[in-house]
């Protein structure tokens, strides 16, 4: 396979990997380092498609809290301040484990929120 298509791969399941999907980068990652005898290349491509991941998750997040906000319930309101009370107090602290699967993702969607 050629080696543009394989970092290209690469980069698409590392930024899979930062959303909400779940996909196992690591292997991948591994096996282009030992192919091109480079960690470099293959972990640039690979950090980059994570931050890019991210970025992506913190967005929807973003947009999901303004959709959210304008159709949230009387009840829900009170759950939501308590919510962004909550991230503000522990959001820096808590994007610190942001790399943990499924709640790494939650946790950067709900600081974009």
């Amino acid at each position: 396979m050629n080696l543009f298509v394989e970092y290209f791969i690469l980069f698409g399941g590392c930024f899979l990997a930062a959303t909400i999907l779940t996909f196992p980068s690591e292997v991948h990652h591994m096996a282009l380092v030992v192919k091109t005898s480079s960690v470099w290349i293959p972990t640039l491509i690979a950090t980059l498609g994570n931050t890019l991941g991210s970025i992506t998750t913190f967005w929807l997040g973003r947009k999901g809290g303004e959709v959210a906000q304008k159709k949230i319930s009387d009840q829900n309101k009170e759950r939501y301040a308590k919510a962004v009370n909550y991230v503000q107090k522990y959001g820096p602290i808590a994007l610190l484990i942001s790399f943990v699967p499924l709640i790494g993702d939650v946790i950067v969607g709900v600081a974009g929120a």
